[in-house]
């Protein structure tokens, strides 16, 4: 886990969580997300920070969102 902590400070994690338990959130923050938002949302929170990274992605040359090109879809 630590390993994997490490790997997770250079990947920008957004969570959607089920409900907001201190138990669901304290397992979410072992994760370092960016961002946290809840299933019951509108997302709109969600969407503002989305698209902040993906701006910002491109000011810094694309390499946040780069890996999401390469990814396999289901």
């Amino acid at each position: 886990m630590q390993l994997l902590r490490g790997l997770l400070k250079e990947i920008y994690v957004v969570l959607v969580i089920p409900d907001r338990k201190k138990s669901t959130i304290r397992l979410a923050h072992l994760l370092l997300p960016r961002f946290l938002s809840q299933k019951e949302s509108d997302f709109t929170d969600l969407k503002i920070v989305l698209d902040k990274m993906y701006q910002n992605s491109h000011k810094f040359g694309g390499i946040y969102f780069s890996a999401l090109r390469d990814f396999p879809s289901h």
